[in-house]
């Protein structure tokens, strides 16, 4: 795991900071995934509670419940969010620059040997941008 994330900055470079923001942002997305978990034990606590000293349950145990799950469910939003924008661009622009160092490097070779295709519809192939 360490050799994967040591390659990822690797290949990374200056969008580095980035990737830091989405895994920070993933960790903190996976605390309040805990907390709902939390939410659905202490949810089953307080009914098997209930259930076996022959009690009703009461409202404030539910709201307790409710409000752990919101809280936790917008924590998931907010940081899930915040993650996957740092991911996707930081895998956009690494994309786009890779693929304009691989066309101007294919600038370079003499490709009509090999190919039937000239080098301008290669170039022009790596370096398309979807709009």
């Amino acid at each position: 795991m360490r050799e994967l994330i040591k390659t990822l900055y690797e290949v990374s470079g200056s969008y580095s900071n980035k990737i830091t923001k989405m895994l920070i942002f993933d960790v903190f997305k996976g605390v309040f995934e805990g907390v709902s978990l939390g939410a659905i034990l202490l949810c089953l606590t307080k009914i098997c509670e209930n259930i076996f000293t022959n009690q009703s349950i009461l409202m404030k145990d539910v709201y307790i419940v409710f409000i752990i799950a919101a809280i936790s469910l917008v924590g998931k939003i907010i940081f899930g969010y915040l993650a996957d924008k740092n991911k996707y661009i930081a895998s956009y622009n690494l994309g786009a620059e890779n693929r304009l160092y691989i066309g101007d490097r294919l600038k370079n070779v003499n490709m009509g040997y090999f190919s039937t295709n000239s080098l301008g519809n290669i170039a022009g192939a790596l370096s398309l941008n979807w709009i």
